[in-house]
C-alpha cells in the first residue's frame, strides 16, 4: 500500500508536550511537490520540529520543548532520495532523546491529486552510490583516539561509513604489524558490526587472541612438576642398588585422572627402557 510523502508545514505530534501539536519545517532542500517543499530525513533538528508547549518530562514541566527537544533519527523513511536524504512518509517517526517518546506525523499535507503535480520539480531519485569506508579509529575506554592496541587492553573500534543504511552489517579484516598471527594462527581477523543511524559501526574488542593461544598451548601440554626415585617405603633416594625394589615418583600437570603417562630411561649399560603408569586424582604417577 502506497503512502503519502510529507510536505513543509506538516503537522506533527508529541504526547509529552503540554501542547502536543507541532509543525514540521523543511530546511534540507529546495525540491517541491504541489508547491510545497519536500521533507527528508535530514529535517531532524530543533529548527525542523517546532512545538509551543513545555516538556512533561522536564522538572515541574517547566522547560519549553523547543529548548530541550533532542531528535535522534527518522524511522520508516522512503527509498526515494530527495537530494541527499531519504524522503519522509506519513508513517515516519522520530524519537526524542530527552523525553523518550516518538514524534509522529498527523497531517502530511500532500494532496492526492496527481494532476496538480509539477513534473519539472518532481522528486529527484538519485542512484544509490557504492558503499564506502571513510575512516577507522581505535578508541580507549575514555573514547580517546589511540594509535596502538595491546593484548589484554579493552578498546573500541569506530568505523565511519558512507552509503550504507542503518541496520546493515559490515565486515572488515584486522591484522597485526609484520604479519603476526593474531587468532587461530591466522594473519587476519574478520570483524563484523552493524551500522547505526550516524553511519558508524562500533565494536568493543579485547585483543587477547595471542595470550589465549599461549594459555591454551600451556594448558594442553603435559608438564612434569616433580620427579624422584623412592624406595619401597616411599622415601626419597638418590641411588638405587642392584636388586632393590624402587619406584619413580612423578607429579604432572595438564593430565587428567586415568590418563596414561609413558617415559623412557637409559640404564647404566645405556639400554633404554620404557615405563608406563596411570595418573591418579592428585596428578601423581608411580612407576615401578
Amino acid at each position: 500500500m502506497s503512502k503519502n510523502y510529507v510536505c513543509d508545514g506538516a503537522k506533527i505530534e508529541c504526547q509529552l508536550c503540554t501542547k502536543p501539536e507541532g509543525t514540521l519545517t523543511v530546511t534540507s532542500n529546495q525540491i517541491k511537490i504541489q508547491g510545497q517543499l519536500f521533507a527528508n530525513e535530514n529535517d531532524k533538528g530543533k529548527p525542523n520540529l517546532v512545538f509551543q508547549g513545555n516538556c512533561k518530562k522536564s522538572p515541574y514541566q517547566a522547560s519549553p520543548c523547543q529548548g530541550v527537544i533532542a531528535p535522534i533519527a527518522w524511522q520508516n523513511t522512503a527509498d526515494t532520495l530527495i537530494q541527499d536524504g531519504k524522503a519522509l512518509l506519513e508513517n515516519s517517526t522520530i524519537m526524542c532523546g530527552f523525553g523518550g517518546a516518538p514524534i509522529k506525523i498527523t497531517d502530511h499535507l500532500q494532496i492526492n491529486q496527481p494532476t496538480e503535480l509539477q513534473p519539472l520539480i518532481a522528486p529527484v531519485i538519485l542512484p544509490i552510490e557504492d558503499p564506502e569506508y571513510l575512516a577507522l579509529q581505535w578508541l580507549d575506554t575514555e573514547d580517546q583516539i589511540i594509535t596502538e592496541n595491546a593484548i589484554d587492553q579493552q578498546h573500541t573500534i569506530k568505523l565511519n561509513t558512507l552509503n550504507i543504511l542503518p541496520g546493515e552489517r559490515v565486515s572488515f579484516n584486522l591484522s597485526e604489524n609484520d604479519t603476526i598471527k593474531v587468532r587461530n594462527n591466522q594473519e587476519k581477523v574478520m570483524i563484523e558490526a552493524t551500522v547505526n543511524h550516524q553511519g558508524e559501526a562500533i565494536i568493543e574488542i579485547q585483543n587477547t587472541a595471542q595470550q589465549e593461544d599461549i594459555d591454551k598451548t600451556t594448558k594442553d601440554t603435559p608438564l612434569i612438576e616433580e620427579m624422584y626415585w623412592v624406595d619401597s617405603h616411599g622415601n626419597i633416594i638418590e641411588d638405587a642398588s642392584s636388586g632393590q625394589q624402587i619406584g619413580l615418583y612423578i607429579k604432572v600437570a595438564n593430565l587428567e585422572e586415568g590418563e596414561e603417562l609413558s617415559i623412557s630411561l637409559d640404564d647404566p649399560n645405556e639400554n633404554r627402557i620404557s615405563l608406563t603408569g596411570i595418573v591418579d586424582a592428585d596428578g601423581i604417577v608411580l612407576l615401578k
